[in-house]
């Protein structure tokens, strides 16, 4: 007797067999593979720290709407590659022009723009080989450099506040912010003017760059500054911290 579930899998099956054809396709199959042996089913992961995945858990079904700083790449270390596949919709934003022609390129119901964000009209952006550490905070990039990292390029790039980008996308409150500034993320907050934006507008859900241990995230003065607006720690990873605004705050 035919078993109806495996027919129903065919056309996947063979789909999948297909994208085998392209050469780019061989290397995350082979690794996958390895890993796995396609011995049970798993959960995939685009994210560094598994933020994509616990997003997925938090957030509600429905398709919403983002503001990804420091976006990178639309697959590599992505944390919205999930949420894209899923129907939402935002603003991807790196200072790193080669990041903006991958994102315009697969992202295309994205905004992808080419702009820093901060509270300054112009930035000097440091470009690494390891394009991921690329960032504006002097004191991370003598870091990296300590490490053995390599600048590949240093740009000036024109500066843009997350104020007028929320202002100027968003007739409405966006759903999910992301901010990985590789050391500036205080200063992207900063820009976001919270005193003049209104509250309707202010994002629902942040996420932010942070390290261990646990204790170490209250005292970031990123994190201090949103939980003085009224923003609650929801969930801390190993990479990074997600929060919510207060139910009290966005209902006022």
């Amino acid at each position: 007797m035919i078993n109806r579930n495996k027919l129903t899998k065919l056309p996947r099956l063979f789909l999948a067999l297909a994208s085998l054809s392209r050469i780019r396709t061989w290397g995350p199959f082979l690794e996958t593979w390895e890993k796995t042996k396609f011995n049970h089913a798993f959960s995939v992961s685009w994210s560094q720290g598994g933020e994509d995945l616990a997003l997925m858990q938090l957030l509600p079904k429905k398709a919403g709407r983002y503001i990804d700083v420091g976006a990178h790449h639309p697959s590599r270390f992505s944390v919205t590659r999930h949420l894209y596949q899923s129907g939402w919709r935002g603003l991807n934003i790196d200072a790193n022009p080669d990041a903006i022609t991958s994102l315009i390129r697969e992202r295309p119901q994205d905004i992808s723009l080419n702009v820093c964000i901060g509270t300054q009209p112009k930035y000097l952006f440091h470009i690494f080989n390891e394009p991921a550490i690329s960032t504006n905070n002097e004191e991370w990039r003598k870091k990296f450099e300590d490490e053995n990292q390599i600048i590949k390029e240093t740009i000036e790039i024109e500066g843009a506040t997350l104020y007028s980008l929320i202002n100027n996308y968003f007739d409405s409150r966006p759903d999910l912010l992301i901010v990985d500034a590789e050391g500036s993320d205080y200063d992207v907050l900063q820009s976001c003017n919270w005193n003049k934006l209104s509250l309707e507008l202010w994002p629902l859900w942040i996420v932010c760059e942070t390290t261990p241990p646990a204790s170490s995230v209250q005292i970031s003065t990123h994190i201090e500054l949103l939980l003085k607006l009224g923003y609650e720690i929801y969930c801390i990873l190993p990479m990074s911290t997600i929060l919510k605004l207060h139910e009290s705050s966005h209902k006022q």
